[in-house]
């Protein structure tokens, strides 16, 4: 596998890590405020669970799919 792509990879993989973290701050601060009874807090958590699921699928899918291309004979 070329350097260019491993670089691109790790690249893509530190964002996608990013995003996450990002979401579960948000997360964290609309927990505690829905835990204190700001029923509007509440559906930005649900809101951001959904997202955060689909993040965390797409992160998988990723993750496989690197898998896969480091496993991959040399020649393709």
């Amino acid at each position: 596998m070329a350097k260019e792509v491993k670089q691109e990879l790790v690249q893509k993989t530190q964002d996608q890590y990013k995003e996450l973290q990002i979401i579960l701050e948000a997360l964290q601060v609309d927990l505690l405020k829905n835990a204190s009874g700001t029923g509007a807090a509440g559906v930005r958590v649900r809101k951001a669970l959904r997202l955060l699921k689909s993040k965390v699928t797409e992160t998988l899918n990723f993750s496989t799919e690197c898998s896969k291309a480091y496993k991959a004979p040399a020649g393709e």
